[in-house]
């Protein structure tokens, strides 16, 4: 920004003791253009663009508080019921090291001890909404049958198992060690029942 009023280059460009609004470098020029910009993408900003597009992609914005962004949803899933879908030490074991279950996770790593991580499943399933009901049983489907299904009603188009398939939703290769069997059931026949959004 600068002080316009000032009589010499030096101290309009806000490089002065004191002076808390310096005009920005080259490099940062892009920055101010949000202030008056408010689209996603500008054309002469690709920098300040490829900034906000990472901003929301990585859900900064979850844990982050910036004006304009306290309504985009969370990029990670709900908790609200979580001690109905999965098991407790796989929980403690994602809260402990969230890259060993999923390498491409945009989970961070707390670097926590096994005792926090485990006080902290603790809570979230001492927290966990238990009216959620699930109403099939998992009955030992054929595994054959499955993978057939998978591969021909696009699920490989959004997920991945094993290598295959798309990145774009969570990696399914251990889903069964994460999810119980009978919230994967009724998951698959119903998902806005446990989760509307």
């Amino acid at each position: 920004q600068g002080q316009g009023l000032a009589t010499t280059a030096e101290d309009a460009h806000g490089h002065v003791a004191f002076w808390e609004e310096p005009m920005l470098s080259k490099n940062e020029l892009q920055a101010s253009c949000t202030h008056c910009h408010k689209e996603n993408y500008l054309e002469d900003g690709p920098v300040v663009s490829r900034g906000k597009e990472l901003f929301i992609s990585q859900g900064c914005h979850g844990c982050h508080n910036l004006t304009g962004y306290e309504t985009l949803p969370k990029t990670g899933p709900s908790l609200k019921r979580i001690g109905n879908k999965v098991d407790s030490s796989w929980l403690v074991s994602w809260i402990k090291e969230p890259k060993k279950h999923q390498p491409n996770t945009q989970m961070p790593d707390f670097r926590l001890q096994e005792k926090e991580a485990g006080a902290i499943a603790a809570y979230l399933i001492s927290q966990s909404e238990s009216k959620y009901r699930k109403p099939v049983k998992y009955d030992e489907g054929d595994a054959e049958k499955g993978q057939n299904l998978i591969r021909s009603i696009g699920c490989l188009g959004c997920h991945s198992i094993r290598g295959e398939g798309d990145s774009f939703a969570s990696d399914l290769s251990n889903v069964g060690n994460k999810v119980k069997p009978d919230w994967l059931v009724n998951w698959l026949l119903d998902p806005q029942a446990y989760d509307s959004h």
